[in-house]
């Protein structure tokens, strides 16, 4: 990777990262604040660290593009959070990491508060004092600054036929100017872009990853798929096909990037694959049985989120799910990209990467909100398999212009939803942030429960939509929310 640009967005990306997985890390034992950003800042007092920090200095024109690129998202992540999912417990799982970190048993208290992950851990470093309730989304907006300004250097290299490129290079320009605008409008469709949802770093993650694997493995690729799993596991598939062989200290560096959330998971369920049934039994653990339930009841929410309760007999689900305009939205690209991939007879690790996350999604959880990044990825494969046909060039510049320009459509029919109460370039406050909700005593626990409907939004903790079990309590009511959950006979 020659190019100090493309050296800057790795750096930027993979950096982001491994942030994310040390922050997750440490929530299990300490409250998350921003100086525990100042850690990984430290290692810039090694001399090899500065000279590859050097070499990855943008140019003045892409730095003025990245500030062009933050104002607009600012005013984007501006816009209220229209993800259900974000008042149901984003908010608040982002609320606990930072005021009391990960306690133990917290998915005892509501069980979606046991789907950990590094994205919240990020938003959570800066969810403090008048930012509270704020910056959880601000996480997805640096995200999606990185791949824009970097799809915007690419874009303008692709009309740069004097520029001294090599075929690697020339590929993964090509690669970002299919992949990116496919991203963009999926992610807004799917009202990802503007939310905390880890949904949208995995896809994110599974683009960044195919980019740097799609003239050949790299470590490089392999680092960020083992990164991206402490976002959610179901990047594990991807982490597997960019596995080859390199020296022992990656191999190291890549299990110690996913270890977080596997240990995040059991440490507040029992349950180290969240919501699969493996789970230890203990005083904190939500039990096989239960996370058995909740795996069968994902499944059937990514199948019909309208009729979720209901278990569907064999394929009793595949008719309506097509006919769903979300589905079609992932679905349509990806069997074009797919298409054009056949007839051009390409192959590589981006489309294995995949071809491998769609699998596991359409059998585990077939929700297009969980692999809509592999659709963005055999668009970006198929306009590098094209590019080699001028013709063919010409149309890919001409859809991902058109794809760009909708995109901006969609924020735009958004504008009117800008809360006028936010500050200037600061994400709006998240649902019911400084109202109070109806309250509960258990076990000599004050709960909040939501005054409308099942999402806690930034109400006080702790809080749930469900009075958890009579057999809940807090481990040591001396230490408070701190010492976490347990069942009975709750331990002296």
């Amino acid at each position: 990777m020659s190019r100090g640009c493309d050296r800057f967005f790795t750096a930027a990306f993979l950096g982001l990262l491994v942030c994310g997985s040390l922050a997750l890390a440490a929530a299990p034992f300490t409250p998350l604040h921003p100086w525990l950003f100042a850690l990984p800042l430290a290692l810039a007092a090694l001399r090899p660290v500065r000279q590859e920090v050097s070499t990855c200095v943008p140019a003045r024109g892409h730095i003025a593009t990245l500030a062009a690129f933050a104002v607009v998202l600012a005013a984007l992540e501006s816009i209220v959070d229209p993800l259900y999912d974000s008042a149901l417990y984003h908010t608040q799982l982002t609320s606990w990491m930072s005021t009391y970190g990960l306690p133990p048993g917290l998915g005892l208290l509501h069980y979606r508060l046991g789907f950990s992950s590094s994205w919240f851990a990020l938003g959570a470093l800066f969810d403090h004092g008048f930012l509270v309730h704020r910056m959880s989304r601000c996480v997805t907006g640096f995200a999606l600054l990185l791949l824009l300004a970097q799809s915007a250097w690419a874009f303008a290299r692709c009309f740069r036929s004097s520029d001294a490129q090599t075929s690697h290079e020339t590929a993964r320009n090509w690669f970002l100017v299919g992949a990116m605008p496919v991203l963009l409008v999926i992610s807004n469709q799917l009202v990802l872009s503007a939310s905390p949802s880890p949904n949208f770093g995995v896809a994110a993650a599974t683009v960044f990853a195919a980019w740097l694997v799609v003239e050949g493995p790299t470590s490089l690729g392999f680092l960020v798929a083992c990164a991206a799993t402490a976002v959610k596991m179901s990047t594990g598939p991807m982490a597997l096909v960019l596995f080859h062989r390199a020296r022992p200290i990656v191999w190291v560096v890549a299990v110690a990037l996913a270890a977080p959330i596997f240990w995040a998971n059991y440490w507040t369920t029992g349950c180290p694959a969240f919501p699969a049934s493996l789970c230890f039994e203990s005083t904190h653990s939500l039990g096989g049985g239960e996370a058995k339930r909740i795996a069968l009841e994902t499944l059937n929410f990514a199948r019909n989120a309208s009729d979720f309760r209901t278990p569907y007999a064999d394929n009793a689900w595949v008719g309506g799910w097509l006919r769903q305009w979300d589905n079609q939205v992932v679905f349509v690209p990806a069997a074009l990209g797919l298409l054009v991939i056949l007839v051009t007879r390409t192959w590589n690790r981006a489309v294995a990467l995949a071809l491998a996350s769609t699998f596991y999604c359409l059998v585990s959880a077939p929700s297009p909100r969980f692999a809509f990044g592999s659709a963005a990825v055999l668009v970006g494969v198929a306009a590098v398999a094209g590019s080699r046909y001028q013709h063919f060039r010409v149309l890919v510049l001409l859809c991902s212009v058109l794809l760009v320009m909708n995109s901006a459509f969609i924020v735009w029919l958004r504008a009117p939803q800008l809360d006028p109460s936010s500050y200037w370039l600061l994400p709006s406050p998240a649902y019911l942030h400084g109202q109070s909700g109806k309250q509960l005593l258990h076990h000599g626990l004050p709960l909040n429960l939501p005054p409308r409907d099942d999402r806690c939004g930034a109400l006080p903790l702790p809080c749930t939509p469900y009075p958890p079990d009579v057999d809940v309590g807090l481990c040591d009511p001396a230490r408070g929310l701190s010492a976490g959950f347990c069942r009975w006979p709750f331990p002296r």
